[in-house]
């Protein structure tokens, strides 16, 4: 007994998870500019977890009401009004542009959660007018398919907050304290500005070597080059010592040639 109680819990609760919500709106057009509105039929307004489906079942028009209806489409920029009167949503279109209106999609309806009707608006295109307007009026069908437009899901929070500060995202989501999570997220963040720091350090270093590598290298100086102050005198003194040795060898080698450097030869003159 106990295992078929919950089967049959499990089962109500997938047919009311799957079950439509559905919901009877009553609309009124005008046919004398805004001045009166009369009944113009109801929506049916059907929503599920996977959409929302919409039909318009029109009330029949009298003669005099259609009448109504064919001077309006025919008169220059008049307006064709409609309204919800339980929620006191309305719109308002040229008239001529009733016959695109009233094709499968040509209304549409903006629904809210909950099932709450936002707006309703002509969905089909509708160009100006080249030629005289009809004499009558369109032919409106009994039951039309409605366009319905729902809200967009907003996007998650938390993969961003994740994204921006891992530390306080999982410190909330495993029940840590605000305090470490807060600590988390501080430490996060003065790693990232560290990251950053270090990266524009390494395109300033990048981009002195780059400034470093236009330039042409200088050549090292060899050891006569660096010291050549020092050897100069050195080799004054040792062009000095050379050249007076030379000196003294020559006037010896003069010293020892016949003749040379002797006693000058007195001639005896003659008598």
């Amino acid at each position: 007994m106990g295992r078929l109680a919950t089967l049959a819990a499990l089962l109500l609760l997938l047919v009311a998870a799957g079950s439509t919500a559905a919901a009877t709106i009553a609309v009124e057009h005008s046919l004398d500019g805004g001045k009166t509105y009369v009944p113009a039929g109801a929506i049916t307004l059907s929503t599920t977890r996977k959409g929302a489906t919409a039909v318009l079942d029109r009330s029949a028009l009298s003669a005099e009401q259609q009448a109504a209806l064919a001077t309006l489409v025919a008169a220059d920029g008049a307006l064709y009004r409609l309204r919800l009167p339980a929620s006191g949503v309305a719109a308002a279109f040229p008239a001529r542009c009733l016959a695109a209106a009233a094709t499968p999609g040509g209304l549409q309806l903006d629904v809210l959660e909950g099932g709450h009707v936002a707006a309703i608006s002509v969905a089909a295109p509708c160009r100006r007018a080249t030629s005289a307007p009809p004499a009558s009026a369109p032919a409106l069908p009994a039951s039309q398919e409605l366009g319905v437009r729902l809200p967009a899901a907003a996007p998650d929070v938390l993969p961003l907050l994740a994204a921006a500060a891992p530390g306080a995202a999982g410190a909330a989501g495993l029940g840590v304290p605000l305090e470490a999570g807060a600590d988390a997220g501080a430490q996060a963040a003065g790693a990232g500005q560290q990251q950053q720091q270090q990266q524009q350090g390494g395109t300033a270093g990048a981009a002195d070597g780059k400034g470093a590598a236009g330039k042409k290298p200088e050549e090292e100086k060899t050891w006569l080059q660096k010291n050549w102050m020092l050897v100069a005198p050195l080799g004054f003194i040792l062009l000095n010592i050379l050249g007076n040795g030379m000196g003294a060898q020559q006037q010896q080698q003069q010293q020892q040639r016949p003749g040379g450097g002797g006693a000058p030869v007195r001639v005896a003159a003659r008598r």
